[in-house]
């Protein structure tokens, strides 16, 4: 028998190909999105008109959004620090200059230091 028929008898052999991929997504985990309440929206609020009234600094922020995941129910929670390059209102979407895309609706949290002493 050629050396590499012999070899090949040992390979790993699978019957059941996707299966651990499978198992793997079905214990992933996710989270549910949860709502902000009256308070905390209006703080969110007042903190996208100041953003947008100080874009022109590029300021630094830390914003915390919720990604909804593709591929089963919920998502995950993500925080992406960086300067502001662009708000596009009818799209509603902040763009950092790292190139990350985040929807504004997703957004349950701003800070840095632009928003220090905010009233």
């Amino acid at each position: 028998m050629p050396l590499l028929a012999r070899a090949a008898q040992f390979a790993p052999f699978s019957a059941l190909a996707g299966y651990e991929d499978a198992v793997g997504e079905v214990a992933r985990q996710t989270e549910e999105r949860t709502e902000l309440d009256a308070y905390e929206q209006s703080r969110l609020d007042r903190r996208f008109w100041l953003l947008h009234m100080r874009l022109a600094e590029c300021p630094e922020v830390e914003i915390t959004y919720f990604r909804q995941d593709s591929r089963k129910s919920g998502g995950a929670y993500i925080k992406s620090r960086g300067r502001i390059a662009k708000i596009s209102m009818p799209d509603r979407m902040i763009f950092m200059e790292d190139g990350t895309m985040i929807g504004m609706d997703g957004i349950c949290g701003m800070e840095g230091e632009i928003f220090d002493g905010e009233w």
